[in-house]
């Protein structure tokens, strides 16, 4: 009997917080956010839009991302681990209207890379946002150093790009 009593309280205490779950005005309440994934950036699905055709030949995009801003001059390093015998593509995109960017991919000893302009990739596709793409097939597995640079801008100030790669 005494055990009915401690459980009296517990269970009226739920049968309230249901009720009052109930009648909050779903309008009114705050949204669901997940904090295991940010919201993707603009500059972000600009690179995705850039790879998701290439996908299509059987290339896999990570699920990472790289957000940064960038002035013009001052370029950003990005450390990634490549293998070799894959490709990878990295695209790189911003919002910002009427700009350039270059990526470029050097080996551990700082030696650049050769890289190529993926067939199908349309470096017009963005519609005047700035753009950047490059294929590279590593001769060795190891840490490699992506260059992202902003080499034109119609302003002074930096701009926000996304940095996103696919392997096959």
């Amino acid at each position: 009997m005494k055990s009915n009593h401690l459980l009296l309280p517990i269970v009226a205490g739920l049968v309230i917080g249901v009720i009052s779950m109930r009648a909050e005005d779903p309008a009114t309440s705050a949204p669901t956010v997940n904090p295991a994934r940010p919201v993707p950036s603009q500059a972000r699905h600009l690179a995705l839009d850039i790879l998701r055709p290439l996908a299509k030949e059987g290339f896999r995009i990570r699920d990472g991302e790289w957000s940064i801003e960038l002035t013009k001059g001052e370029p950003r390093f990005l450390q990634v681990t490549l293998f070799s015998g894959e490709r990878y593509l990295f695209a790189t995109a911003s919002p910002l209207q009427d700009g350039k960017l270059r990526i470029t991919l050097f080996d551990a000893a700082g030696k650049e890379v050769k890289n190529e302009m993926p067939k199908g990739a349309d470096p017009a596709a963005g519609g005047g946002c700035t753009l950047g793409v490059t294929e590279v097939a590593p001769g060795k597995s190891g840490n490699y150093f992506v260059r992202v640079e902003l080499v034109e801008s119609p302003g002074a100030g930096p701009c926000k790009i996304s940095l996103v790669y696919a392997y096959k």
